[in-house]
Formats: structure tokens, sequence, C-alpha cells
């Protein structure tokens, strides 16, 4: 009886932990940020996971990596150019490459 009990324990263990690291399943994503009219790296543009608090900001030279959930959507903002989604692929890693398209509006302010 004991040793059932044991095995009982030990497979909802392993079936636990199995069904949390497939939950958990994060891939990193990097990239660089550059404007579509020069090809000039972007620094300090937002890179953010869709509803959520996740992401980060690109470095001096357009650069950004983070992880992320697989099936997530990047939004990628910075001022003076329109806001993107991207859906992420499921890959173990991904390299995103936005080219920011400038946003008319704000450069006739």
């Amino acid at each position: 009886m004991l040793m059932k009990n044991v095995r009982h324990f030990l497979l909802s263990v392993i079936l636990s932990v199995a069904a949390i690291s497939a939950y958990a399943q994060n891939i990193t994503i990097k990239g660089v940020v550059t404007d579509s009219a020069n090809g000039e790296p972007l620094p300090a543009a937002s890179v953010m996971l869709k509803g959520t608090s996740l992401g980060t900001m690109t470095n001096l030279d357009g650069e950004y990596s983070f992880s992320a959930p697989k099936d997530g959507i990047l939004v990628f903002s910075t001022i003076g150019y329109k806001t993107s989604k991207l859906r992420l692929a499921a890959s173990p890693l991904s390299t995103v490459v936005w080219k920011a398209t400038p946003n008319i509006w704000t450069m006739l302010w």
C-alpha cells in the first residue's frame, strides 16, 4: 500500500513539472530597430510584449534582447514613428528587425 502511494505521488510530481514546463515555454527575442528611410539604428525604442509589462528598450545601436512567451505579439514604438505589432514565431530563438516608418503627423509639429 505504501509503495502504491509513493508511485502515485511521484507520478503526480512528474506530471506537474511537465505541465508547468510546457506552459512556460519562452523564447529569446533579439533584433535591431532601424529607420526605414535611412537604415540608421533607433536608440531608446520600446519593444514590449502586448498585454504585459514585459519588454525592453533598444541600446544606442538600436539592438534589443529579452525572453518572451513563444505565442506573444511584440509592439514596437518610438517617438516620431508609427507603432507596429508583430506576432512571434515559435522557434527557440527569434531575430526580429523592425524598420520604423516615420509618422508624418509628428513631423508636421
